[in-house]
């Protein structure tokens, strides 16, 4: 399980979430589903923090 919860959102520039991206361990699954959204995550791509939050404001992430 992984879980994503931006802090302080209100007070960071917008592009800062555009910058900073999620990279996990060689050794963690690559392939995550989002509780929350039903959406399915690649992390071999190191996506932004902005795209993993872009529909709910946190995310639970379930290996898929």
């Amino acid at each position: 399980m992984l879980v994503l919860l931006p802090l302080n959102l209100v007070n960071r520039p917008e592009n800062v979430w555009q910058k900073l991206r999620l990279k996990l361990s060689p050794h963690a699954p690559q392939q995550w589903r989002n509780l929350f959204t039903n959406e399915l995550v690649d992390t071999t791509q190191e996506p932004t923090l902005a795209s993993l939050v872009e529909k709910f404001p946190i995310a639970v992430f379930v290996t898929s």
